[in-house]
């Protein structure tokens, strides 16, 4: 199955955005939020486009 790792990626990134923003751990400054945010969206957008096929087809 071919996307695995891109929907792995985003789960453990989303993961750990919603553990910050209850509070339950703090590892990006406030201040460097945004710079963040703008980052993951960036490197999801490469590790999709690396991928030829769409999520879930066999290879």
């Amino acid at each position: 199955m071919k996307g695995y790792k891109t929907i792995s990626t985003a789960g453990i990134i989303t993961a750990i955005g919603m553990a910050q923003q209850m509070g339950v751990i703090d590892l990006v400054p406030e201040h460097y939020r945004g710079a963040t945010l703008a980052g993951v969206g960036l490197i999801m957008a490469l590790l999709r486009l690396k991928t030829n096929t769409s999520v879930g087809r066999q290879r």
